[in-house]
Formats: structure tokens, C-alpha cells, sequence
């Protein structure tokens, strides 16, 4: 049989753009940190002048520039009833057919300099694949939708109408959800993004830490030399005082990120799905079908609870699961949410997640198995940091006596918070566990969505006659450490009768 190839459709040249961006950001994300963390980027930072970076520059975007046209003129994609099918590859050739009934999301996408053409761009999800599936460049208002539509409709509605109309609009259903600008802006100050700002410094230090001793250096000297005495300042007020001026940046800049990303965000409720749609130059439309949905769970930090601040997260099935800023790529966060709404707009998702009044903690024995073990370590650690220091062992156990205390006090308090922070219930064929430290986090998930689950204990929860119960959903495991034995192998059997009477929800 001779395939139609008249069915097969090419990019717009609008689409040159999206791709060459996606490209070279691929490109630096992949390339960079290895660079930098073979230290080739100090290299080249101190042999090469401007003039010779700026041609550098300008050569590397000439081969992005060709690389991006080669791929545009071969990329070819196909909508057929049962599955998108697309072909892409410049040195391998590459096709993939991805079945409408497998689609777990269709994203739709739209860049600031594509709106005047009312352009999108199309990202198609599986819950077997890695990230994103299928993206798709530039395309017509219509055809976008049509996409979405067709990933949304039964393939047998499909075979009886091979062009199904688009939706009429890009959002539909009950807004849920919408916060303010002052809200999106402390999810990014509250949502832990702030220390991959500082991890990402510190890789970025290595290479350049030359020029940065040398310049701190420099302000050092100038300080000694008489600026302190104008200022009337001391080291002991300036050092805590520039601590908290790069730490307040790190969050400014958190939170002024978080406010690009969701921008004008909404949160929708069809009948079906969830759909939330966000964005300043980049604006962006995800939704979350609701038989899909794994698990939901609100996340608060340390910092958020000083705020008032948490935020929501609607877990997928997922078999490549990311990081993005503290965020699973496979869950669709819901930003922005006030701490007593929170457990409202969660029962307004899935009415039958009603929390309960009363949870059960665990074990008090957890706190005798980890608080001995965590202390043994940072002693140790302690240790031979002062012997690496130059002192000698009795010096060292001297020196040490006061902050052997610290560490016995600090570890104590913080092995009883975590214990505290534990608790678990379960109520109307729902599980719910509660876990943290200095923040917390809350989960429920329907124990009939259960794949998997395993009862396992240590030699020393074997003398306890506690275990630890770890149930596997469809995009990972949740755990519930320290339970008594009893307790655990009735849960499990109410959890194997919810699969069992209500059917396994694989994906």
C-alpha cells in the first residue's frame, strides 16, 4: 500500500523562529554545565577579548541559524483519526505515531511575537514519555485546536467525522481560580526557587571566581581604607548586611520570575478536565484531565507559612519526571493560593477529597531510630573537620564540647518536628498523608488508583513490630514510615479491595 503523501503537512515560516529558540536553549542547557564544571569556561572567559567572543557569538548563531533551516525544510506532521504522526530529524530520520486515546495533555502555547499572526505552538504529552512528546511550531489558531480536540475525543467519534470543528474558544468552563499579581509574585518568594537561583550562582562562580576575588578584593581594600570610617559602619555590620542584600535579590528576582511565568493566570473547570491558562510573553494553556488525575497535593514552605502562602499540584502519570524550580514537569501547578482557601479550591477539584478532622501519627520509635543515627554522623562529620583544621584529638574534643550541644539539641528538635509533621487517615476509599519539616506538605489520592504496594521494615522496625508501607501510583510511590504491623496489613488489604472492586487506573 502506497502512503498519501499529500497528507503530510510542512511548517509555516513562522515557525523558524520557536525552533531556532528551542534549539539553542537545548543547546546551552545541555552544554553549559559541562563547560563550566570542567572549568573550559574560565578558559575561554580569560583567553578571549570581547572582539573575539562577539565573533564567536556571531559564528555559533550563523550554524544555529542553518541548523534550524535544515531541520524546519524536514520536519513533516500528520493528522490521521487514530494518531498524530510526525517526522522530524536532519542526520536520522525519525518518525513517531502517538494514538489520540494515548495523549495524557495537549498544551497549547503562544509566544509574544507570535500573537499578531495568532500563531501556536502545540506540545503533546504521554504519560509513557519523556517530557514532551510531539511540539509542533507555529500553527494556525484552528489547527492547534483541532489537535486538542481530537486528543480529547474518542477515536470512534473521530472515524465518523475525519475534520471535527474547532473549539470556538481558547478557555472554557467555571473559573476557579485567578490570583492577583501580589500572589503570583509570593508563590516564586514561597515556592523554594530561590535556592536553584543560588545553586545556579555557585556553578557560575567556579569558572569566574578569579575575576570575582579580584574585584571583591579591590571594595575590600577600598573599605579598610576609609570608607568604613565614613560610613561609620564595621564588618560586623556590613558582613550580615550584604548577606541579606543578596539574599533579598535571590528572592526578588524568584518572585519577579514567577510573575513572567504566570502572568494573568486562570485556573478552569470543564466538566472533564482542568485547564489553567498563564503567561506575560509567553502565554500558555495546559490541561489535566480529571480521570487522569493521580494525586493531589498542596506544598507549603518554611517561608510560606510566614506568608500565608501555598500552592497546589495535580499529579499526572509520568514516566520521565523533571524538575523545574522545585516543580514536577508531569503535575500542573496551581500558583498563588492562600493558605484557608487552599483545602476550599482542592474539594472544589475532586469533591470527594474532603480532609479529614483527625490523622494518625506515626510510631513514636521513629524518633529512636533517626535521631542516634543523624547525630553519630555530623559528630563524625565534626570531628574530622577540626582535625583537618590542624588540632589535636584531645584539643579537638575540647574544642568541641560546645558544639556537640548544638548539634545534639538542634538534631533532637528537628527529628521531633519531622515526627510531628507525619500523620496519615484514610476515609471514603481516600488516602490522606501529611508529611514535612519547617514546611509541609499534604497529599490525597484514591486507593483504588494504587498500581502497586509493598510492606517493608528494618531489623530494628522488626524488633519495634512497626513497618513502612510504600503504595505506587501511576507517576511514583508514596510512603508512610512507622506504622504498626497491624495497621499496615489492614490498610493494604482496604487498598487491594479498592483496586480490586473499582478497577486498577493505570494511566
Amino acid at each position: 500500500m502506497i502512503e498519501n503523501e499529500t497528507a503530510w503537512r510542512r511548517l509555516s515560516w513562522f515557525a523558524l523562529l520557536p525552533v531556532g529558540l528551542r534549539i539553542g536553549v537545548r543547546m546551552i542547557r545541555e552544554s553549559l554545565p559541562a563547560l563550566l564544571g570542567a572549568g573550559a569556561g574560565a578558559v575561554l572567559l580569560a583567553g578571549f577579548g570581547l572582539r573575539e567572543l562577539g565573533l564567536l557569538a556571531l559564528a555559533a548563531l550563523l550554524l544555529l541559524v542553518l541548523y534550524a533551516m535544515a531541520w524546519h525544510r524536514r520536519f513533516r506532521y500528520r493528522l490521521d483519526s487514530d494518531a498524530i504522526r510526525v517526522r522530524s530529524g536532519l542526520f536520522q530520520r525519525r518518525e513517531l505515531r502517538v494514538p489520540w486515546d494515548r495523549v495524557r495533555n495537549v498544551e497549547l502555547r503562544q509566544a509574544f511575537y507570535l500573537r499578531p499572526m495568532d500563531r501556536l505552538g502545540v506540545v503533546v504529552e504521554t504519560a509513557g514519555g519523556q517530557g514532551e512528546e510531539v511540539s509542533i511550531e507555529a500553527l494556525p489558531r484552528a489547527v492547534a485546536e483541532d489537535i486538542r480536540r481530537r486528543a480529547s475525543t474518542s477515536p470512534t467519534v473521530l472515524a465518523q467525522d475525519e475534520e471535527p470543528a474547532a473549539e470556538p474558544g481558547p478557555v472554557r468552563g467555571q473559573c476557579l481560580h485567578a490570583p492577583g499579581p501580589g500572589r503570583v509574585f509570593l508563590h516564586g518568594v514561597a515556592s523554594g526557587q530561590v535556592w536553584l537561583l543560588l545553586a545556579a550562582l555557585g556553578g557560575l562562580y567556579g569558572p569566574m571566581s578569579g575575576r570575582i576575588n579580584e574585584r571583591v578584593g579591590d571594595w575590600l581594600n577600598r573599605f579598610d581604607g576609609g570608607l568604613a570610617g565614613e560610613l561609620g559602619l564595621s564588618w560586623g555590620v556590613m558582613l550580615p548586611a550584604g548577606l541579606a542584600l543578596i539574599l533579598a535579590l535571590l528572592f526578588l528576582a524568584a518572585g519577579v520570575a514567577s510573575t513572567v511565568r504566570y502572568h494573568a493566570y486562570q485556573l478552569f473547570l470543564a466538566p472533564d478536565r482542568l485547564r489553567a491558562r498563564h503567561g506575560l510573553f509567553e502565554t500558555r494553556e495546559r490541561s489535566l484531565r480529571l480521570e487522569k488525575l493521580q494525586a493531589l497535593s498542596r506544598v507549603e514552605s518554611a517561608v510560606g507559612r510566614l506568608l500565608g502562602q501555598c500552592y497546589l499540584k495535580g499529579h499526572q502519570a509520568s514516566a520521565g519526571d523533571t524538575v523545574e524550580g522545585g516543580e514536577s514537569s508531569s503535575a500542573m501547578v496551581i500558583p498563588g493560593v492562600a493558605r484557608p482557601a487552599s483545602r476550599d479550591l482542592m474539594l472544589a477539584i475532586d469533591p470527594c477529597c474532603r480532609w479529614p478532622s483527625h490523622m494518625q501519627g506515626v510510631d513514636p520509635r521513629f524518633k529512636a531510630f533517626w535521631r542516634p543515627r543523624i547525630q553519630l554522623l555530623l559528630l563524625v562529620g565534626l570531628f574530622f573537620l577540626m582535625l583537618r583544621l590542624g588540632s589535636e584529638p584531645w584539643g579537638v574534643i575540647v574544642a568541641a564540647s560546645v558544639p556537640v550541644v548544638i548539634i545534639v539539641l538542634l538534631t533532637g528538635l528537628a527529628v521531633q518536628l519531622r515526627h510531628h509533621r507525619w500523620r496519615w487517615a484514610e476515609d471514603q476509599g481516600y488516602l490522606f498523608i501529611s508529611s514535612g519539616f519547617l514546611g509541609r506538605h499534604d497529599e490525597a489520592f484514591a486507593m483504588h488508583r494504587v498500581q502497586h504496594l509493598r510492606v517493608k521494615s528494618n531489623p530494628f522496625q522488626r524488633r519495634a513490630g512497626s513497618v513502612e508501607l510504600e503504595l505506587w501510583l501511576a507517576d511514583g510511590p508514596r510512603r508512610i514510615p512507622f506504622i504498626p504491623r497491624e495497621e499496615a496489613v489492614s490498610l493494604a488489604n482496604r487498598v487491594l479491595y479498592e483496586v480490586e472492586s473499582r478497577g486498577p487506573q493505570f494511566l
